[in-house]
């Protein structure tokens, strides 16, 4: 059997090191300002990328929040969970899998805050599957 390679986190850094700073850090503090996260509440973050919304929402929802993080990108999950410092009385997931096939059940899905990663052409399908999971569901743009 074949050792399983290690997983190349190359762009995961380059994106953290270049994209977030510059582009994302600032959209994200707006979105979450604009969303206002309260303890105990639930967020799903989708395509989470490198985790930059659970650093920054974590600590607003303690105590008894929970954030769950989706992203397909396993190098950028890895990358996430390596810069996330989650508060201990906050619940934190990371899944790796598709929007369009969210593995959380209907019952538990969190209201969905999204800054980023949803194509056009996929937006009507999320929005629909999104609304069907969650209730209390916010999409911010």
């Amino acid at each position: 059997m074949e050792a399983a390679k290690p997983l190349d986190t190359t762009a995961a850094e380059g994106y953290e090191r270049c994209i977030v700073p510059a582009f994302m850090m600032p959209l994200v503090k707006g979105v979450i300002e604009t969303a206002a996260p309260r303890p105990g509440e639930r967020v799903l973050d989708i395509a989470c990328g490198t985790g930059l919304v659970a650093r920054l929402v974590a600590p607003r929802l303690a105590p008894g929040g929970t954030i769950s993080n989706l992203d397909f990108d396993p190098a950028m999950l890895a990358m996430a969970q390596r810069l996330v410092a989650c508060p201990p009385d906050v619940n934190m997931t990371w899944h790796c899998a598709s929007a369009l096939s969210m593995p959380l059940p209907p019952a538990r899905s969190p209201p969905a805050m999204r800054c980023r990663g949803c194509r056009r052409n996929n937006a009507p399908r999320l929005c629909a599957k999104w609304t069907r999971h969650s209730v209390n569901m916010r999409w911010i743009r």
